[in-house]
């Protein structure tokens, strides 16, 4: 199994005097495998945290907006617009 945290942080591994990534590549090309895969690996894992990052910036912004979308409805004063803006943002995530 390879760590992707291991690899991120590519520090130096015992007995290899490489990093990780280059210790995990040497690994895999001596058992014949495609080392390229280690970089498709840490390519991906950053693809995956930029949408987390994504994600997580437009629940902050849903949640934010959720207290005003009440005061709205409360004062008897239009909330479409907001409460349309906040779906589409809530289905442009899910998309991706």
């Amino acid at each position: 199994m390879i760590d992707v945290k291991a690899l991120e942080k590519n520090e130096i591994v015992p007995g290899y005097d490489l990093g990780y990534t280059e210790a995990y590549k040497v690994s895999l090309q001596n058992r014949g495998g495609d080392s390229s895969v280690v970089d498709q690996i840490l390519e991906i894992n950053e693809k995956r945290k930029a949408l987390i990052l994504e994600a997580e910036t437009a629940k902050a912004a849903q949640n934010k907006m959720g207290p005003e979308i009440a005061r709205l409805k409360k004062s008897g004063e239009d909330a479409t617009a907001i409460m349309a803006e906040m779906q589409e943002m809530a289905s442009s995530v899910k998309e991706k």
